[in-house]
């Protein structure tokens, strides 16, 4: 569907409005409130459900909604919440063990960069990849230690048991995440664990705050408490 003949669709709630603008390039625009902002998705299947979920706005959708559609409805909400980047924007309840989903128009809307005429949320698309030069800067810079929790770490951990590993093993973390408006520059990058960085990906999953520069997470050396959930890091450093 290209520009000139793409279709409008109006939500029953008054805030919503969305037109898929580009199907075979997968780009739908979204208006909601007096903003609108056009989304290109990187795969089909997540397209696909992202336009069932704003159809449904503000309701919950029953997955099983898709079984026409798909062989396997679960997966599919999968692409579009991890492939396609949506992880934050995408909630869930089970109804007698069934998945129902809802998308976040708020938390959406407040929290991505919308810089970008239109905007792709795909993580790949996004990262790109460390040198090593940069790896060893940041691992001097840091004193090889995780910046949250102060524990010393290792770019390679013999240690077979996963818990301990997790807490001892390096990694390269994105103080703001890349789905609220971060960058690959050096001054956004942090040396901690990998168990801390599990951690914050999903602190930083279901947070709306807009500013990390005031969240332990992002800037321990500079703030004590983690914005979301209240907690006091202090005592770990």
């Amino acid at each position: 569907m290209n520009e000139s003949s793409k279709e409008a669709h109006k939500s029953k709630n008054f805030l919503l409005k969305y037109s898929i603008v580009d199907d075979k390039n997968k780009v739908v625009e979204i208006t909601f409130g007096d903003e609108t902002i056009r989304f290109q998705l990187r795969v089909k299947r997540g397209f696909e459900v992202l336009v069932a979920l704003l159809r449904a706005y503000p309701n919950y959708m029953n997955i099983h909604d898709l079984d026409s559609i798909f062989n396997d409805p679960n997966r599919a909400l999968s692409s579009l919440r991890l492939e396609d980047g949506f992880e934050p924007f995408i909630e869930t309840k089970s109804v007698r063990n069934v998945t129902h989903a809802k998308i976040n128009l708020y938390r959406l809307f407040n929290l991505i960069n919308k810089e970008s005429d239109v905007i792709t949320l795909a993580p790949s698309d996004n990262r790109t990849t460390i040198s090593d030069e940069m790896q060893k800067t940041l691992f001097e810079k840091f004193k090889g230690k995780c910046n949250i929790t102060g524990f010393k770490l290792s770019i390679e951990v013999k240690q077979k048991h996963t818990f301990l590993k997790n807490h001892l093993i390096a990694t390269y973390d994105h103080r703001q995440p890349l789905s609220k408006g971060g960058d690959n520059q050096e001054h956004n990058f942090q040396l901690i664990s990998r168990a801390a960085n599990q951690e914050k990906n999903r602190i930083c999953s279901i947070c709306i705050e807009p500013k990390c520069s005031i969240c332990a997470l992002a800037h321990p050396e500079k703030v004590a408490r983690i914005l979301p959930t209240g907690q006091d890091i202090s005592s770990l450093r």
